[in-house]
């Protein structure tokens, strides 16, 4: 296994912590899914959560570059020296893929916080996925030429993770049985001064070993400044800015006010693109012009593609339409409405074609509103005519008194006009006592029900049962509908019913102004 040049081996010490410290050791194994063939320069950094960040490591892979490593790649992460383990570390990756004559060059991040476990060697996969480099949409901190996956994921508090999608920044590093007793050390990277190897370079991996456990221990507090992070070297504060911004007025207060990328600051401060025409393409190169694609705002872009510049500058697709051959357009099986891409055939607001509203408790079935099983749209809500007081037994049929029963209104206290007839034995009654409270029969004043009871066979006893609400009470009025109730306040009568005549029942309950559903019962 080679030994790389001096330079980049104590670069590697710097961005991960110090010397090997064999009891306590995270493993990282480092792979991706960027062609082999093309050129990846990755900055790896290792930091306390506070954070203090050292000078990167800058590992080159691929590309024919002679002092480029082969991935998958291993590395140690280590703790320094009076560090408590309590304290989560993190793991910051800054990865560019450089473009070729057909591909465009693409950048991303990767960060992952974790915690050592004491006398322990464990084990932290990190992968590199190019898709967290490929443009997306909803970036609030950058131009929307320059949003990407990784910046979205970012945006949220969260990482580009392995398949490309974005994932919480915690991870938990796992049980490895590789060997502690000393550095890890894989494709031609010596990532920690090594001990098994004699080197005339031990007294200054030493002197590099006190200095970074120095720097890590000394505090100090970074105040906020605008597209910049602030870490402590020793104790003072050192600020760095993140990617694609930089410090062009070199005032510091203000942090990295100035946005690369474009023709005024490409690839950095003063790197001006001239020309008719300049432009700044993604890669952050002058450029000539955009050939096939358009210049929009100093950018390169295909507005046959692009959702901020669909078949011109400027014209952005909304509502959650993609650009297909420069035109915006909605999802197969959607509809613009109102600016919005809706499924005509499931919206309650676009119910059918745009603007066509469902009423209030019907629900879009395809395409056609439609109100719940058993009810039915009247006056611009859905009802049951079987219950509705306004609406019994059709639309617009309102009870003046009491309540709708089987689409039925329910009688009045004119008990000889409309009771309810009973004529089968065993045979269930259901009905509902509603409204203000009244006393025809003599008995409580409640909410009444009244019932005929004119039978082809002889029985001897009637009952009331609840169904909803409660409790109910029969009133025996006898063989004239305008008689004085010979029973009050029972849920049963046991008492002769002959065949062919007439006797009249009442029901009586819940109490005044309730309403309830009961069933009556002749046996």
């Amino acid at each position: 296994m080679k030994r790389v040049s001096r330079a980049l081996r104590l670069a590697s010490a710097l961005a991960l912590w110090g010397c090997a410290r064999p009891a306590t050791v995270v493993s990282v194994t480092l792979d991706t899914d960027a062609p082999i063939d093309r050129l990846m320069t990755l900055q790896i950094v290792a930091q306390r959560a506070t954070p203090r960040t050292f000078d990167a490591a800058v590992f080159v892979r691929g590309g024919g570059v002679s002092s480029g490593i082969i991935t998958p790649a291993t590395f140690s992460v280590v703790p320094a020296t009076g560090v408590s383990l309590d304290e989560p570390a993190r793991l910051v990756v800054e990865a560019r893929l450089e473009g070729t004559a057909t591909q465009p060059p693409i950048a991303f991040r990767r960060t992952m916080r974790f915690r050592f476990t004491a006398n322990t060697t464990t084990y932290l996969p990190l992968f590199l996925a190019t898709g967290c480099g490929a443009p997306s949409l909803g970036c609030t901190s950058v131009a929307a030429g320059a949003c990407t996956v990784s910046v979205r994921c970012e945006e949220q508090g969260l990482t580009c993770g392995d398949e490309a999608r974005c994932v919480p920044i915690d991870v938990t590093p796992a049980p490895t049985p590789a060997d502690s007793g000393g550095p890890a050390m894989d494709a031609g990277i010596d990532v920690a001064p090594r001990t098994d190897v004699a080197s005339p370079d031990a007294a200054a991996d030493a002197a590099m070993d006190a200095a970074i456990d120095a720097a890590t221990d000394a505090g100090c507090e970074c105040a906020p400044r605008a597209n910049a992070t602030g870490t402590c070297m020793g104790a003072s504060c050192v600020y760095r800015c993140v990617s694609g911004f930089a410090d062009c007025n070199n005032n510091g207060d203000d942090g990295c006010e100035a946005p690369l990328g474009t023709p005024q600051n490409c690839s950095a401060c003063g790197v001006t693109c001239s020309g008719a025409t300049p432009v700044c393409e993604a890669s952050m190169r002058c450029v000539s012009g955009c050939g096939a694609m358009s210049n929009c705002g100093g950018a390169c872009v295909d507005v046959q593609t692009s959702a901020m510049h669909c078949g011109s500058c400027g014209r952005a697709c909304t509502g959650g339409q993609s650009c297909v051959a420069g035109v915006c357009r909605c999802a197969a099986g959607q509809t613009l409405c109102s600016g919005a891409c809706v499924d005509v055939q499931t919206s309650a607001v676009h119910c059918g074609m745009c603007g066509r509203a469902c009423a209030p408790g019907q629900s879009c079935v395809a395409g056609a509103c439609q109100c719940p099983t058993g009810q039915t749209l009247c006056s611009g809500a859905c009802v049951d005519l079987q219950t509705s007081a306004a609406h019994c037994g059709m639309c617009g049929r309102s009870c003046a008194t009491g309540g709708c029963n089987g689409g039925t209104c329910a009688p009045s206290n004119d008990r000889c006009a409309g009771p309810t007839m009973v004529t089968e034995v065993a045979t269930d009654y259901t009905s509902t006592t509603c409204g203000a409270g009244r006393d025809v029969t003599n008995c409580a004043a409640a909410p009444e029900v009244f019932f005929a009871v004119r039978l082809a066979t002889f029985a001897t006893r009637v009952s009331v049962s609840a169904i909803t609400g409660g409790p109910y009470s029969l009133a025996i009025v006898g063989t004239s509908c305008t008689s004085t109730a010979v029973s009050c306040a029972s849920s049963s009568y046991s008492g002769a019913f002959a065949p062919g005549l007439t006797q009249y029942v009442a029901v009586q309950g819940p109490g005044a102004g309730g309403c309830g559903t009961f069933s009556l019962r002749v046996e």
